[in-house]
């Protein structure tokens, strides 16, 4: 069983795909490009189709969004975050004929690396990608000057996250389906 994990934003989409046993089998990123949301979303799934053009996956597994953010983010940016989930959720759907499963950050991160929240003040992104490096060879991952890590990096950690986590607790292929299915 091969799983795809992905962490969708309008700036960085983190691409894993995982195999049954967890190894980790691609772990990239994508940039969506272009003017305005609707042709970002376009762009980021011709990406993702090419990326993963002959891939074997069972299962897709998409972070779930997030109802608000720390720091006060506008309702205005959380409702295009969930309109362009959407419109990727669509296109995953298009490409693999497959109902995308939503996964919760913090459940996912609770199978995987043991802790679902951090202490207050962590920075989340930052642990995140130091627990999933653990696992990882340091080849996996794009380094910038000096070998430090891309800022992409996060979000492919955070995608690893959301894929290893079905595989190592199946009971989440059964979580909240908000799938298209029957609609």
């Amino acid at each position: 069983m091969n799983i795809l994990g992905l962490d969708i934003s309008t700036t960085t989409i983190g691409v894993a795909l995982v195999n049954g046993a967890g190894k980790i089998i691609l772990l990239d990123y994508v940039k969506p490009e272009g003017i305005g949301p609707l042709h970002k979303a376009i762009n980021a799934g011709e990406k993702l189709r090419m990326m993963l053009h002959g891939a074997q996956i069972d299962v897709v597994a998409i972070e779930r969004p997030a109802i608000m953010f720390k720091g006060g983010s506008s309702g205005q940016t959380v409702a295009l975050l969930h309109w362009f989930g959407g419109a990727m959720a669509v296109q995953i759907w298009q490409m693999f004929n497959k109902s995308p499963i939503y996964i919760a950050p913090s459940t996912a991160r609770k199978v995987v690396l043991g802790v679902g929240r951090f202490p207050k003040g962590a920075n989340t992104k930052r642990e995140v990608l130091n627990g999933i490096s653990l696992l990882l060879s340091k080849d996996d991952w794009p380094v910038g000057g000096k070998g430090a890590f891309i800022p992409e990096c996060y979000d492919m950690a955070d995608a690893a996250v959301i894929a290893l986590a079905p595989v190592m607790n199946l009971s989440l292929i059964q979580c909240v389906d908000l799938s298209l299915e029957g609609t």
